[in-house]
This record gives C-alpha cells, structure tokens and sequence, in this order.
C-alpha cells in the first residue's frame, strides 16, 4: 500500500533581504503542497526562530501577517500556538473583497467578470435551487415589484434589493465557491449599481422588475438555460449603464 501521509515541510534559513517575506513565503507554501495540514499546529516560536534565523520579533510579525490574511490562527494558553486555519467560503469572500477594494477594480472590470459568471449562477440555481432558496428569490423579487413604481422610494433602496437578489442566486446554486466569491463583490456591486441615476418614475424601474421577474421564472421552472440567458442579458444591459455612469 502506498503511503500518503504528507512529507513534513523543510524550513531553510531566511533570507537576510526581505526576511520577514520569505518567512510568510516559506510557510504558506508549506500549507499549500500539504506539507502542513488544516488544523495542524506550527513548531514552537523558538524552534521557527532557529530553523529561519530570526529574531522572535520577526517571526512573530510573519505569525501575525499570516494571522490577519487568514492562513494561521494563534491560540493562547498552555496548549497555544500557531495552528494552520481551516478553509472557509467566508476567508475567500473576505480575501476577496479587500483585494477588489485595494486594486479599486472598475465598472468595466466587475462587468467583464459578472456576465458569464452570473449567467452560470442561475443556470446552476435552476438545477439545485431548494424550496428555501426559491422562497427566498421571491420574496425579494415581490419587495422589488412594490418599490420601484413608489416616488417615495429612493433608489438605493431598490439597488440594495438587486444586490441582495444576485447573492440569493449564488446561494441557491448549492456551491459554497460561488457564494463566496459572489460575496466578495457585492460592495463593488452596491456601488456600480447606485451610481447608476434612476429617478422615480424612470421607465428603467419597471424594467428591473419585469427583469428579475424572468430570471426567477426561469429558475422556478428548473429551465437551465432560459434562466442563465436571462440572467446575462440583465447583468449585461445594466453593467452597460454601470460603465457610462462609472467615474
């Protein structure tokens, strides 16, 4: 029989440029090849410090990067120490979203990326969606239908609702990836979405209804395609709008 028990990672000594870098380095790619597993606690402080020739002050602030990205979890006490995290769809949308802020990603880039993710969102929500996820679908769905025709809605309220609408998608597709990664760009999404200058009475708000009203159908009906073709031809017309308006 075969032994796959992962093969215990091989520090080396940082390099003396840039230490702190190869330290983060070292052990995320210890993590990545399974040389450390999920769950698994790291050498002792001492011993990393040894093994990489650093100070403790250097290999902690290494501990505490990899901490703050989400790759290590510090635990205190007597049976404390570095542990590698468990992957969650949460730790991915958070990643995320802070790089998408960081490199302030565009109204043409969100739309380039949305449309054929977005348009194989629904058509994987038609196939597994749950009675919850399709209660879910429709009541906001119904909240959209009551508020785009009210003047005295503005129209953020109605943008949070889209936003909300396209995150239920995601989730109802049964693939915490999707979900995750639809999280991770819904605040990019909010804020393309409100700039887009919808005034009450604007015939575009009737059209956002009728449009999500289809894309819902769609799903309902189990119709895989008709959903994903709906759901690309909203995200398209409104990532259009999106862009003319985009600063």
């Amino acid at each position: 029989m075969t032994d796959t028990t992962p093969t215990a990672p091989s520090f080396v000594p940082a390099q003396r440029v840039r230490s702190f870098d190869h330290i983060v380095g070292q052990i995320r790619d210890a993590i990545a090849s399974g040389g450390i597993a999920p769950g698994e606690r790291l050498p002792s402080e001492r011993d990393l410090g040894a093994t990489f020739g650093v100070s403790r002050t250097t290999l902690r602030e290494a501990l505490r990067a990899l901490e703050a990205q989400g790759v290590l979890e510090i635990r205190t006490g007597s049976r404390g120490g570095a542990f590698v995290a468990e992957p969650s769809s949460e730790l991915v949308a958070a990643a995320l979203g802070a790089l998408l802020r960081f490199r302030s990603a565009t109204a043409r880039e969100l739309a380039e990326f949305r449309v054929p993710f977005e348009a194989e969102n629904a058509a994987w929500a038609a196939r597994r969606a749950d009675p919850a996820a399709l209660a879910e679908l429709e009541h906001i769905v119904g909240d959209v239908a009551a508020r785009v025709d009210d003047a005295g809605v503005p129209w953020s309220e109605v943008a949070a609702l889209e936003v909300r609408f396209h995150d239920a998608v995601a989730r109802a597709t049964g693939n915490s990836v999707r979900a995750a990664i639809m999280s991770a760009i819904l605040d990019a999404l909010q804020r393309a979405f409100t700039a887009v200058p919808v005034p009450a009475g604007s015939p575009l708000r009737g059209e956002l209804a009728r449009e999500l009203r289809e894309i819902v159908n769609a799903i309902h009906s189990g119709d895989a395609d008709a959903a994903g073709e709906a759901m690309r031809d909203h995200v398209a017309r409104w990532s259009d709008l999106e862009i003319e308006h985009s600063p």
